[in-house]
């Protein structure tokens, strides 16, 4: 029994670090910024990269609904994209709470809050 415990440790083990090797390799967005944040009308945001990925970017009320979808598509390095208030419906967006979330290659990758002001 003290051997199977020993190899299942082991195993474990490895398993882990395997898994936490892996996940480092899936972290590429290096940084997000909102400029103005809080916004009045337009913001700019950019997002670092380092590697290249399959991205998309939304912007989400409070409730997760998309109000937006900025990009969808290949991107590297750093990627600079302006919101204008303006929801995919064509509809201006009233003063809230907004959210940016970013998914690469199909996976969750970063929220990032930002403030519609008068």
């Amino acid at each position: 029994m003290n051997k199977a415990f020993i190899r299942l440790a082991v195993t474990a083990l490895l398993l882990l670090l395997a898994f936490g090797l892996f996940a480092k390799e899936l972290s590429v967005v290096d940084g997000v910024d909102i400029k103005p944040n809080p916004m009045d009308r337009r913001c700019e945001i950019f997002i670092r990269l380092n590697g290249s990925a399959n991205l998309g970017v939304n912007i989400e009320d409070d409730r997760g609904n998309v109000i937006k979808t900025l990009y969808w598509g290949p991107a590297q390095k750093e990627l600079v994209l302006a919101w204008d208030r303006m929801s995919d419906n064509g509809e201006y967006v009233p003063s809230g709470k907004y959210v940016l979330v970013l998914n690469y290659d199909a996976r969750y990758t970063s929220l990032k809050k930002t403030l519609i002001l008068k």
